[in-house]
């Protein structure tokens, strides 16, 4: 979101996403092969989608490349961050080298480059905690923090969190301190 003003704010609707076949009548024309064609079309109508296909995979430059190409100039996008930046356990239970992980975010940001200029947010979706992935708000808040204070921050941070118990007064302070965004 930004400000066409200073005292002049706004908000854009766009979707959490735009590849959806059931859409063909309502938003589509036609059926469409591949997730760009839909974006195209998409992006007539509204102005601004969420990638939240990247949640489940590192991106490619080039997808990234094909979706600025697919866009008009004042289309904007919020994106989710892929998961491994976000989930405290890999695979068998062991410990996620890549949780919150400044080299794999450097990573991330390199092959989302050719969208610079067009990100409202990107957004880091945590799982729901439980003691054994977290020992609490606390120690999810020095994380973040941790991982706030290494990482470029062009872009705002969203943070979306799935514990209601660390959505106090105190969390929503830290937010604003370290400048992440709250996510609902």
């Amino acid at each position: 979101m930004g400000s066409p003003g200073a005292d002049a704010p706004f908000v854009k609707i766009g979707a959490c996403s735009w590849n959806y076949h059931s859409w063909i009548g309502l938003v589509y024309d036609a059926k469409r092969s591949r997730s760009v064609e839909y974006l195209a079309e998409y992006a007539r109508k509204y102005p601004t989608a969420e990638i939240d296909s990247w949640f489940y995979k590192m991106p490619s430059r080039s997808e990234a490349s094909a979706y600025n190409g697919a866009v008009p100039p004042d289309f904007s996008f919020t994106v989710k961050a892929p998961r491994a930046l976000t989930l405290v356990h890999g695979a068998g239970g062991s410990s996620n080298p890549e949780f919150l992980s400044p080299e794999t975010y450097a990573e991330f940001l390199d092959r989302i480059a050719p969208l610079a200029g067009r990100i409202d947010v990107i957004m880091l979706e945590f799982e729901y905690f439980n003691r054994h992935k977290m020992p609490g708000r606390e120690a999810f808040m020095e994380a973040l923090a941790a991982f706030a204070a290494r990482v470029p921050r062009d872009i705002p941070v969203g943070i979306e969190c799935r514990n209601g118990n660390y959505l106090t007064a105190d969390y929503f302070e830290f937010l604003g301190r370290q400048a992440l965004v709250h996510v609902l």
